[in-house]
Order: structure tokens, then sequence, then C-alpha cells
């Protein structure tokens, strides 16, 4: 059974939703940095367009974002009546 804290929260949830939350922002630095390359392999020579930049980074940058609204998710806890 999950560990519960004070108020019923779930702490586990919590500290899944932190974790999330500090890998995501982790991301986002080192793409920042440039460690991770979000263009991969292709480089931008294969490039023409906006549409085309936006279709190669999307699945690099949709991950950190994706992760951060699981951590907030995470966060907020189940919903009271």
């Amino acid at each position: 059974m999950a560990e519960q804290g004070p108020a019923g929260v779930n702490r586990q949830r919590i500290y899944a939703g932190w974790l999330c939350v500090a890998i995501a922002f982790a991301l986002v630095v080192l793409l920042g940095l440039g460690w991770i390359d979000p263009f991969g392999e292709q480089g931008l020579a294969d490039i023409d367009s906006i549409a085309g930049l936006f279709a190669v980074m999307l699945p690099v940058l949709a991950g950190p974002v994706v992760l951060f609204a699981v951590g907030l998710w995470l966060l907020k806890g189940p919903r009271r009546k």
C-alpha cells in the first residue's frame, strides 16, 4: 500500500512528481547547452522550411514538455469531492 502522509497525501506520488519535473528541467538545460543534439545525424541539410524544422525538433522538444506536464499532474493529486 502507498505511504500516506498528513491529510491523506500520497508521498510516493509527490516524489514521482518532483522527479519528473526535475528530469524535464535537466533535459531542457542539456538541450540549451547543446549536449543533446535535437537534429540527430541528419543535421540541418535536409530541412528546407520552418515546418520541416518543427517536424524534426518535435520529438526531442515534446519529451521534456510531456514529462513536465506529467510531473505537475502527479503533484496536483486526486480531485477532491
